[in-house]
């Protein structure tokens, strides 16, 4: 009896150990200290190295690059992330996970906020490379990631794939589509600023900005077979873009990314963690007791088949998988517009909900190139004491080197 328990206890904190694997963060301590270049590096090195995050590792340099205007190696990143988190569509219950085995161990696919997030920065950097087909393709994907959510009150409300799908379809003449997609901004948002027919047809130029710190992933319950997002509203939640000497119209939320994670969960899976955790619980309770009586009544075959149990509770793993794309920002601010063709400065301004300025957080970015013929589009990213950016290099961020 004694040699049974001690064999319990080894194998029940081997099992609570799988899957346990020290990761390096130098990539992301890099990557909020500004240091975009080193995040870079440290983030490719662990992508190489990656089995089951690969998707994840992905998608996270595909976030440093972009932030440090490496769009080649964004598009490399994100669109190898895509391909795996898009791969498997309609997979059931059954098919993501078996009752033994922790959520942890086997393959990150992102939940659906994740997908439609990873979407609309492929889309955006397709639409930078002059690439509107693929854009577009991506813009649509991501609508689609969207639609899967947990109520349907939620469904399909990422006001900013609608808007750039929207607008990429009035450009190429796809009437009654762009009709479709605009109409469905109204309905979520009646006034966002940027829902006209016109405005978006004389459009050239998308400027992103992104803002706060993204949603965090946590487990609840008994074994933490629920999860939950802690996130928190951005603290410089208002932006203000002066393109020239002209203050032209703030960008206005695109995507609010903690409310759409809240919003948006892998339902199938929720239920089969809530299912795992109900057996995990039955199955030690009902081993305890068997294992009490077989000692009571002195019942070998008894306390074996306790003991049993109890192998196989610690064997069973509800735990929800906790992995998540944490580089991602609170929430996405969006201009849409027209700008005439030359070199212009851009200044950035931001403060709090409450209109108190935030200096430190301002921008300036000297000779960024407008065109006529192309789109133009610019991705910022919002964090204190970055400095000005003065006349960028012609590898650096917005003026990137994609020959």
């Amino acid at each position: 009896m004694k040699h049974c328990l001690r064999l319990l206890l080894l194998f029940s904190a081997t099992s609570a150990g799988l899957g346990c694997t020290v990761i390096d963060r130098a990539g992301e301590r890099a990557f909020l200290r500004g240091h975009y270049g080193r995040a870079i590096d440290a983030l490719a090195a662990r992508s190489e190295q990656a089995t089951n995050d690969y998707a994840l590792e992905e998608n996270l340099l595909g976030t440093a690059a972009l932030v440090g205007g490496d769009y080649r190696t964004a598009r490399r990143a994100l669109l190898a992330a895509g391909q795996v988190m898009g791969s498997f569509p309609g997979t059931t219950a059954s098919e993501i996970a078996a009752l033994v085995g922790a959520e942890s161990n086997k393959f990150y696919l992102g939940d659906p906020y994740e997908v439609a997030m990873n979407s609309l920065y492929l889309g955006l950097v397709f639409l930078r490379h002059g690439d509107t087909d693929n854009a577009l393709a991506a813009f649509k994907q991501g609508i689609i990631a969207d639609a899967s959510s947990r109520a349907e009150e939620h469904q399909a409300d990422n006001v900013e794939l609608y808007l750039l799908a929207s607008m990429l379809l009035f450009h190429a003449g796809s009437e009654e589509l762009a009709q479709q997609y605009l109409a469905q901004v109204k309905e979520i948002a009646p006034e966002h600023p940027f829902a006209h027919e016109t405005y978006l047809r004389r459009s050239n130029t998308v400027i992103v900005v992104d803002v706060g710190d993204g949603p965090r992933k946590i487990g609840i319950g008994p074994y933490g077979h629920q999860v939950a997002f802690d996130f928190q509203e951005p603290l410089e939640s208002q932006v203000s873009l002066r393109i020239g000497e002209r203050h032209v119209s703030d960008p206005a939320l695109g995507v609010d990314i903690g409310y759409q994670a809240a919003t948006r969960g892998r339902r199938a899976l929720d239920t089969l963690l809530a299912a795992k955790a109900g057996t995990k619980i039955a199955t030690e309770q009902a081993g305890l007791l068997i294992v009490q009586a077989g000692v009571a009544e002195r019942d070998s075959k008894l306390t074996m088949i306790g003991t049993a149990l109890l192998f196989l509770s610690a064997l069973i793993q509800p735990q929800a998988d906790l992995r998540h794309w944490h580089l991602l920002p609170g929430q996405q601010r969006l201009w849409i517009g027209r700008v005439q063709p030359g070199l212009r400065t851009a200044r950035l301004d931001f403060a709090t909900a409450g209109g108190r300025p935030l200096p430190a957080f301002q921008q300036i970015w000297h000779h960024l190139p407008f065109h006529e013929a192309t789109w133009n589009v610019y991705y910022f990213r919002a964090a204190a004491h970055k400095g000005f950016r003065r006349s960028p290099r012609p590898d650096s961020n917005l003026e990137g080197n994609e020959s």
